[in-house]
């Protein structure tokens, strides 16, 4: 059944709202995908609390007039078009559907947003192989451990040396030590 005029509005409002809410949308052509393939993505992609859509490339066009965001650029749109929407990390979707992508080649990422900004192919791909904030918080403190672990190790050295020649004089026999 056809939208009718008041569904459309409705539905561009809707996605204009997403749009200002999300943190990240990450456009994506999904053509030559299973069905299976793509539940399995949409699956996974909710766990971490995204949301993946199919929408009118017009409508997205519209939303993102209505909600002040610069229209993407006619790349990003090419072919029949999934939107995810990532309302907290900005990064995850990027890196989950470069993964996905990596294992079904017909997946190809074309572009998206990020606090209001345009993201091109590249810039998002970019972003994907970017480490998490998890990993450069552990690097972070790798690096504060360092010196410390380093100074230990010198310290116990040198007492494991120390300690290394007490006992091998302590067991030469008929020794005596001046």
């Amino acid at each position: 059944m056809p939208l009718t005029r008041a569904n459309k509005q409705a539905l561009i409002v809707d996605i204009a709202e997403r749009l200002k809410k999300a943190s990240s949308v990450i456009f994506s052509d999904y053509r030559g995908l299973t069905v299976k393939d793509m539940n399995a993505l949409r699956h996974l992609l909710r766990e971490k609390g995204m949301e993946m859509k199919i929408i009118k490339k017009t409508f997205i066009r519209l939303a993102a007039k209505n909600a002040g965001i610069s229209e993407p650029d006619d790349a990003a749109l090419e072919g029949p078009i999934s939107v995810t929407f990532s309302y907290s990390d900005p990064i995850s979707p990027a890196k989950i559907l470069h993964t996905f992508s990596q294992a079904h080649e017909a997946l190809q990422i074309r572009g998206g947003f990020m606090d209001g900004k345009i993201l091109k192919r590249e810039e998002v791909n970019a972003l994907a192989v970017l480490p998490s904030k998890e990993e450069l918080l552990t690097r972070l403190v790798w690096t504060f451990n360092a010196p410390i672990s380093g100074f230990y190790t010198v310290i116990r050295g040198t007492l494991s040396g120390f300690m290394n020649v007490l006992s091998a004089l302590s067991v030469i026999p008929d020794r005596k030590v001046a």
